[in-house]
């Protein structure tokens, strides 16, 4: 009884801290002049947020919480300041190596902030653990960010290719124009929809793996760490199959009621519906399966 309730404890925990990275992904298409602003807030939040959780215990008993002497609040408003100029910097400029030395010196200035200026190295060395591997679920889900909007038409591509397979068994005479260098277009009239990159998968796939590495750092040391890579790439290809059945769907619906029905309400209600409940069972199903064996959450 005991463990099952401290299990609905940590989902529950789960749910609410996905929540936020749910809010920063999705408001990105609802504030378009935000969206470099909304999109390293959302990367800030994944980092902070399994950092705090692979930290959580280690940071209860941190001496330096409870013995050391807090930097002068005109000291913290100059590192935070500092930091901000820093993360500012790189809002500014869109490629090169400065800007992911810009942000690891905004993380600097934001944590001397905090600690202080003398007591940043021994945190840094309390906590390099947790702050590698922060880093590198980070620096991967950025990284894919990357591959997936640069050759986002060949994942595009296939899903459309996909969906038309699905339309021309379902109500035959389906339209797939792969002529367009930009976008690929698929339906059946009267629905004939555009595959964007939003509508691609890229989102679905990005979020998958930010909340999955979000529920790893949960229980991070009652995970098998090979067995989850194995059952994040399964993941990966079930979230994909979502997303084909997610436009399916949509134009399914515009073809069955109306082009309208389906823009206004499936389109809007059914992406995140369907996302939700898949990652919930999938990771649900997987922990059962990559848990280290006799080793309690």
């Amino acid at each position: 009884m005991a463990s099952r309730f401290h299990f609905l404890q940590r989902l529950a925990l789960f749910f609410v801290l996905s929540a936020g990275i749910l809010f920063f992904n999705y408001s990105l298409e609802l504030s378009e002049p935000l969206k470099p602003l909304m999109s390293h807030a959302f990367y800030a939040s994944e980092f902070a947020l399994i950092f705090f959780l692979l930290a959580r215990k280690k940071l209860k008993a941190f001496p330096l919480l409870k013995e050391s002497t807090p930097p002068s609040p005109s000291g913290s408003l100059a590192l935070a300041l500092l930091g901000l100029l820093a993360f500012g910097a790189r809002l500014a400029l869109e490629t090169g190596l400065l800007r992911p030395l810009l942000s690891g010196a905004g993380f600097l200035f934001l944590l001397a902030s905090l600690v202080g200026w003398y007591n940043l190295g021994k945190t840094l060395q309390a906590f390099k653990k947790e702050l590698l591997l922060s880093t590198l679920f980070l620096g991967f889900v950025a990284f894919l960010w990357q591959v997936f909007y640069t050759h986002w038409l060949y994942l595009g591509t296939f899903t459309a290719t996909l969906v038309a397979r699905l339309l021309d068994l379902s109500f035959g005479s389906a339209v797939l124009d792969l002529s367009n260098p930009e976008f690929p277009i698929v339906g059946r009239q009267p629905f004939i929809a555009i595959i964007y990159p939003e509508c691609s998968g890229i989102q679905s796939l990005l979020l998958f793996s930010a909340l999955f590495f979000l529920a790893w750092a949960t229980d991070f040391s009652a995970i098998d760490r090979r067995k989850a890579l194995a059952a994040y790439a399964l993941g990966m290809l079930g979230m994909f199959l979502v997303t084909v059945a997610r436009i399916y769907l949509i134009i399914a619906a515009g073809i069955l009621f109306s082009v309208d029905f389906a823009v206004q309400f499936v389109h809007s209600a059914i992406s995140l519906l369907l996302f939700i409940l898949y990652f919930a069972f999938y990771w649900r199903l997987a922990f059962r399966r990559i848990q280290v064996r006799g080793k309690a959450p």
